[in-house]
């Protein structure tokens, strides 16, 4: 068993981590690795994923571009993710985004009722948050008393 205090959930690799076969290590990854520093999260203690294993992408010009997974792709992943649950078993489990909701929590899951939310969800507490949030945020995160980033701006 891998034990982890938290289980961070991504939607799908992007294009560095389709490259490099790790989760959170383009763009994104970087921006989540300043957030977790900020709210004193050290990676060793965290356990990272994708609710979607593969990349959906399309084409233009040069460059690959994220396509979002249809129910079917995530779906398809979820015996995987249910694995990496049952093995990890995490104390509080973060969802980063709608893929990511909807895989744990079902299809009608929509991050901007969830934003925030703190659920509990098979012996995890479930926390919803998107980098997005972040990133409009403009640098104005804070952490809420249940311990996760917030946005300052709603």
């Amino acid at each position: 068993m891998v034990r982890a205090r938290a289980m961070l959930v991504g939607e799908q690799p992007g294009n560095a981590e389709d490259e490099q076969g790790r989760p959170f290590v383009g763009p994104a990854g970087a921006l989540l690795r300043t957030v977790l520093e900020e709210v004193g999260l050290r990676e060793r203690e965290l356990y990272l994923t994708n609710a979607v294993k593969h990349f959906k992408w399309r084409p233009k010009g040069t460059r690959r571009i994220h396509d979002t997974p249809s129910w079917s792709e995530i779906r398809a992943c979820d015996l995987w993710l249910r694995v990496e649950l049952a093995t990890v078993q995490p104390d509080l489990l973060v969802l980063l985004g709608g893929t990511a909701a909807q895989a744990i929590l079902g299809r009608s899951a929509r991050v901007t009722r969830l934003r925030g939310s703190v659920l509990e969800v098979r012996r995890s507490r479930c926390r919803s948050w998107s980098p997005c949030t972040r990133r409009r945020s403009f640098g104005r995160a804070s952490v809420d008393t249940n311990g996760g980033p917030s946005s300052s701006t709603t």
